[in-house]
């Protein structure tokens, strides 16, 4: 496989790209199963811990970007392996790789920029209601 193909539109936009190798089909559903895992262990570790509201809210963020993520890989492989004409096509992987990365970012700025501020002054707001009658 030449990695240049995938900056050809042609190559891209082939609306019956042939039916995935095996090896492909294989690493595809992989990646898709462990982001899957990752979200639901996600879940079930936000409601096990005492997380600030900040915190828990912001990794309810990623664990649905995970479930997105995965739900939408498989769907995608689904129509891939059924050689669905339009939706088989290989740019549907290239953007939704693309629209993970940016929700990505997006949540990595939220956990450096926005949500220690919050999480700053939930503490601060808990330690008051502490001496509260």
């Amino acid at each position: 496989m030449n990695i240049a193909n995938f900056f050809s539109v042609s190559y891209l936009t082939t609306n019956f790209p042939g039916v995935l190798s095996r090896n492909g089909l294989i690493a595809w559903a992989v990646l898709a199963g462990v982001v899957l895992c990752a979200a639901v262990a996600g879940s079930v570790l936000i409601h096990r811990t005492t997380l600030l509201p900040a915190w828990r809210a912001w990794s309810r963020r990623w664990v649905i970007l995970g479930y997105t993520v995965s739900g939408l890989a498989f769907l995608f492989l689904f129509l891939r392996y059924e050689q669905v004409p339009w939706f088989s096509a290989r740019y549907w992987m290239l953007l939704l790789a693309c629209v993970a990365a940016v929700w990505s970012m997006r949540l990595l700025y939220r956990a450096i920029r926005v949500v220690p501020k919050q999480a700053a002054a939930q503490a601060e707001d808990r330690r008051r209601r502490q001496y509260l009658p």
